[in-house]
This record gives C-alpha cells, sequence and structure tokens, in this order.
C-alpha cells in the first residue's frame, strides 16, 4: 500500500499565483493570491503567504512555473 500523500501544489503562470494543499490524499484548502502580480523576485514571499492561507501542514511542493526566463531549461527534481 502506497504512503498517503501530503503536498502543496503551487502553478505561477502569467503573474498568478494559485496553491492547492493536498494533505493525506484529500484536497484540502486552495487559495490565489489576489491582485499583485508575482515575479521570480516575489516568489519567496507568495510561497510562505500560500502556506499560512492554505494551513499547509507539510513539507513537500510540486510547482508549475510558466515564465519566459525559464522557457529554455528544464529542471528535473528526483521522486
Amino acid at each position: 500500500m502506497k504512503k498517503k500523500q501530503t503536498i502543496l501544489s503551487v502553478s505561477l503562470s502569467n503573474g498568478r499565483l494559485k496553491a492547492l494543499s493536498i494533505v493525506k490524499n484529500t484536497i484540502g484548502r486552495s487559495w490565489e493570491r489576489p491582485g499583485r502580480h508575482v515575479s521570480l523576485d516575489t516568489l519567496r514571499e507568495a510561497l510562505e503567504e500560500a502556506i499560512d492561507h492554505t494551513q499547509f501542514p507539510g513539507t513537500h511542493l510540486a510547482m508549475l512555473v510558466d515564465h519566459p526566463r525559464l522557457a529554455s531549461r528544464t529542471i528535473q527534481i528526483p521522486p
């Protein structure tokens, strides 16, 4: 039997950050950062807000970043 996953799923596309908390394979809270445009320079602050607003209790993060500066790079992180 597989271990139940606890992960914060985050997407950053067109300057909009959205987050979804998944706790033990159950969808928890979702949050979208209002107003301010998120850039790679403000990403840390935005992630901290996402963790607070979703009340995420875990340590794992899955992230989709759609940004022109990353268009020619592939980043792979082992599972």
